[in-house]
């Protein structure tokens, strides 16, 4: 059914401008700029904390995964350390062993690729998983501390002191993808061992 038309909208009714200016206006709600404004804040967090929450949940499958990527890594380094010192018959030459095992994480260009992910990450994994890390880091010196011990070194001291040497060793070079030379291998391993003999 149609409606009637209202003969205030006739543009050809002479009195059509006057009725129009007469016309009641329709009711306004003024919404104060406070409150306008602090509703925008408000709608603005919300925004903010759903794209946070799917950001974190993002950011904790990406660590979960990292993380499950670093125990094998850690774990092929530790079989890798043990099968070089397996083979020395001294106990200075299980230390020499494992420096240059650790050593050639950044000098074989395939476990490069592998680790420099990890050398990148080393600090953030550390305060994001530090007991995993810290667990690993253990697993790795075990042996070292071993052979430190034999050699009649301090396995605690000694061998923390030869490990952030040799980790950070490796970790420049990975960082900076810089591939040590046989001769800087040599020399980190003189020096660890001269450092163990008291020279």
């Amino acid at each position: 059914m149609l409606e009637a038309a209202d003969p205030a909208d006739d543009p050809l009714d002479p009195h059509a401008e006057a009725r129009m200016r007469h016309r009641p206006k329709p009711p306004q709600i003024e919404v104060p700029l406070e409150r306008f404004l602090g509703q925008v804040v408000v709608l603005d967090s919300l925004q903010k904390q759903i794209v946070t929450r799917k950001t974190l949940a993002a950011t904790d499958d990406f660590a979960d995964a990292f993380r499950s990527e670093l125990v094998d890594a850690q774990r092929q380094l530790l079989a890798h350390v043990t099968h070089r010192m397996a083979g020395a018959e001294t106990a200075a030459a299980r230390v020499r062993a494992w420096v240059r095992a650790v050593i050639e994480q950044a000098r074989n260009p395939a476990a490069a690729d592998n680790t420099r992910q990890f050398a990148i990450n080393n600090a953030r994994l550390a305060d994001r998983f530090p007991a995993e890390v810290a667990r690993s880091r253990e697993l790795l010196v075990r042996p070292l501390r071993d052979a430190v011990a034999d050699a009649g070194g301090d396995p605690k001291r000694d061998a923390d002191a030869i490990y952030h040497l040799a980790i950070g060793c490796m970790n420049d070079a990975l960082v900076a993808r810089r591939r040590p030379t046989a001769g800087d291998v040599e020399h980190l391993e003189q020096f660890v061992l001269g450092g163990l003999r008291g020279t």
